[in-house]
């Protein structure tokens, strides 16, 4: 029992604020510096400090600001 609880308590954190930090959305609304995106499925409003992104990009959500708004940032493509 004690290692079952061991191992829980190392995993990552996959709900809530910190589940979402890190998680890929798509822009569903011109970010501007506000719009709106869909992460994990769900609604969310996003600000962009790092200028316009715009509808159907794929961004990186960085932090969750107060009233649930969802800091982001536009996801740089991996070269393979």
């Amino acid at each position: 029992a004690v290692f079952a609880a061991v191992r829980t308590s190392r995993r990552k954190v996959t709900t809530g604020k910190e589940g979402l930090v890190g998680s890929a959305g798509i822009v569903l609304q011109d970010i501007n510096p506000r719009g709106k995106i869909r992460v994990n499925g769900e609604i969310w409003d996003a600000v962009s400090k790092g200028g316009v992104i715009e509808k159907d990009e794929i961004v990186e959500v960085l932090r969750m600001e107060s009233g649930f708004v969802l800091e982001v940032k536009k996801r740089e493509e991996i070269a393979v």
